[in-house]
């Protein structure tokens, strides 16, 4: 079993407290594609997709603040931290400044916005919509131009809170 935690989504119940967690379906892909950040300049959440920052300025990862973040600068989706008594307290979140731990390739649960279908295109939210106002987070649509596609994403599930993500990014 990895630092980061794996889910067995067989168990009823354990999906919304695995946001954030690997699939282990491919042993190994369990430890060469998760990256960790030196910097985030605000708090993250496990289960967003984060974006290379375009100034390092504040570290080098961020939020989704355009469709050119998500097309130009990907970087994958943030999963829960390593450190064990926060997972232990449920605390799925990175502080300012805090190293983040991300997946870039490889299957990861996230939480969606709107339903989802299986093999369905990723869309990542960069401005406040109709459908929701988290940036960074996943759904299966353009939501009023306010998500913008990620290439060589794809949902793995039928779902309508919870889902799993594939990724191939660079």
């Amino acid at each position: 079993m990895s630092a980061f935690g794996w889910l067995n989504p067989g168990i009823v119940g354990e999906v919304p407290r695995a946001l954030g967690l690997l699939e282990p379906a491919d042993p190994a892909l369990r430890q060469s594609y998760v990256r960790s950040s030196a910097l985030c300049s605000a708090p993250i959440k496990a289960g967003l997709f984060v974006v290379r920052r375009s100034t390092d300025a504040d570290g080098d990862l961020s939020l989704p603040g355009s469709a050119a973040d998500i097309t130009n600068r990907p970087r994958g989706i943030v999963i829960v931290p390593s450190d064990f008594e926060q997972r232990r307290l449920g605390i799925w979140q990175y502080d300012a400044f805090d190293p983040v731990n991300y997946l870039s390739n490889g299957k990861v649960w996230v939480s969606v916005e709107s339903p989802v279908a299986e093999f369905g295109a990723v869309f990542a939210r960069f401005a406040a919509g109709p459908g929701g106002s988290d940036l960074g987070a996943l759904r299966g649509d353009a939501d009023s131009n306010t998500c913008a596609l990620v290439a060589k994403a794809q949902f793995r599930t039928h779902a309508q809170r919870y889902a799993l993500v594939a990724l191939n990014l660079p």
